[in-house]
């Protein structure tokens, strides 16, 4: 069972009737956020700052300050250490940048903008400042090269908000997309993108993903069942049967596909 099932599990009592609920992580950085999401709770989650479930999927979303995600570039924690274990973790990760940023009309350097208390007509007002990591500057193409070689190599959703309550609505919107099965009937895996440390799913849900009407989001069910791809191969027909989606007859198919009886 998933860190986020047995969660789940344990409340259960305060989720019955009451939808799927936006668990938080209860460290500083992270449960702000249950001030402005409606039905949230917090937790220990142990890589995410936020999560939730979505049937037979999980989702992970981390979520990081410009300066904090500059930080990370250089030290590579990210990469080397929480992008990891949030793919091990769930199914679908996202990575949300909080802030507002851009390249500096002059040099290029990545700067962030520092707002300033709102004024009597609540007029916020702020200024730029160069993006830093001790005395290292970046320029803005490399901090958005660093987020795309995340999203195309590591599997990674980025995003980005302009603030705390940008990003409280847009973790509601996305829990409310994922709730909606139509919404995933897009679920395609492209096989031109590299296989990197970072990336998931497994070989194996690779492999059942590929075979004959299963697809991405049955595939979830049916890896979960084997241990190798050699446990896959020796199984039979009746291992691949999944309860209103996956019947004999079909389950026969994926049965002469993975033994080359069909083409």
């Amino acid at each position: 069972m998933s860190q986020l099932s047995s969660i789940y599990l344990h409340f259960r009592v305060s989720i019955e009737g009451k939808g799927t609920l936006i668990l938080i992580d209860d460290r500083i950085g992270s449960k702000h956020y249950a001030d402005i999401i409606p039905g949230s709770v917090i937790t220990r989650l142990d890589s995410a700052d936020l999560a939730f479930d979505a049937g037979d999927l999980t989702v992970g979303v981390e979520v990081k300050k410009t300066l904090d995600a500059v930080n990370c570039l250089f030290s590579g924690r990210l990469a080397d250490h929480q992008i990891p274990l949030m793919k091990a973790s769930y199914d679908v990760v996202y990575l949300v940048i909080e802030g507002v940023y851009r390249p500096c009309p002059q040099s290029g350097v990545l700067q962030v903008l520092k707002l300033f208390n709102e004024n009597e007509k609540g007029i916020q007002a702020g200024r730029w400042s160069d993006a830093t990591s001790g005395r290292q500057r970046l320029l803005f193409s490399s901090f958005e090269s660093w987020l795309n070689t995340l999203a195309v190599q590591g599997g990674i959703l980025v995003r980005n908000t302009s603030s705390v309550a940008g990003t409280a609505a847009l973790v509601l919107s996305m829990q409310s997309w994922w709730q909606k099965s139509e919404h995933r009937s897009y679920h395609v895996m492209d096989e031109t993108l590299p296989e990197t440390v970072l990336s998931r799913p497994t070989m194996l849900r690779r492999i059942v993903a590929l075979l004959p009407r299963v697809g991405w989001s049955r595939s979830a069910i049916l890896a979960k069942r084997f241990q190798s791809v050699a446990e896959l191969t020796e199984a039979s027909p009746e291992a691949f049967l999944i309860e209103n989606e996956i019947a004999m007859p079909t389950a026969i198919k994926i049965w002469e596909a993975l033994h080359g009886k069909n083409s």
